[in-house]
């Protein structure tokens, strides 16, 4: 499995318009992640953290595809509302 640090990086297309570190800016990334609702935190966390496909979280959380996508675009969106990002994600 991989670490929760390198993972959490591979989220790069959030479009970041703070000027802190990159430190700074995965500690604020965490952050506006544990502020997600939870059905959204859920769905972000196993598609980029776990790497786990819609096809496999739907099955996990026992819930359609499209309720995956819905949830994944829901918390991008809302991550780039919270980040302060553009519109890539």
């Amino acid at each position: 499995k991989r670490h929760y640090d390198e993972d959490i990086d591979s989220v790069q297309d959030i479009s970041y318009s703070g000027r802190s570190s990159g430190k700074a800016q995965l500690m604020d990334l965490r952050a506006a992640i544990e502020r997600l609702k939870p059905e959204y935190r859920e769905a972000i966390t196993l598609f980029y953290v776990n790497d786990m496909s819609v096809k496999r979280i739907a099955e996990i959380l026992n819930v359609t595809e499209n309720t995956v996508k819905l949830r994944l675009s829901r918390g991008r969106a809302k991550l780039r509302e919270d980040l302060g990002g553009g519109n890539e994600l």
